[in-house]
């Protein structure tokens, strides 16, 4: 996973491994990536929807605490490391779960 840094350098925030999963903040928000991610090597990936989520959150509406936990941890894990670079992304004023329940129409 990167970013674009200063002078059009991309600069190293993690390596994913088995499990891992991102686009999140587009799949939840509606956000724009504001990241690339690259395979290493040969990879399978599993695509979830907008609508395919929409059908687990309105089975199970905790989940959507859940899961806005989850990434808002994550992103300040990211934020800490996004701070460190020259022209880092600037955070997000409104939380996350406001975002993502506005986004699935559960406000």
């Amino acid at each position: 996973v990167s970013v674009r840094g200063t002078g059009d350098q991309d600069a190293h925030l993690q390596t994913l491994g088995p499990g891992a999963f991102f686009g999140e903040m587009s799949l939840l928000a509606g956000d724009h990536r504001a990241a690339t991610v690259r395979a290493a090597e040969d990879c399978e990936l599993v695509v979830i929807g907008k609508p395919a989520l929409a059908a687990v959150f309105e089975r199970q509406p905790g989940f959507v605490q859940e899961i806005s936990d989850i990434v808002a941890s994550r992103q300040a894990e990211l934020a800490t490391r996004l701070a460190q670079l020259p022209d880092a992304a600037a955070s997000q004023k409104e939380p996350l779960l406001t975002r993502v329940k506005r986004y699935f129409g559960m406000d």
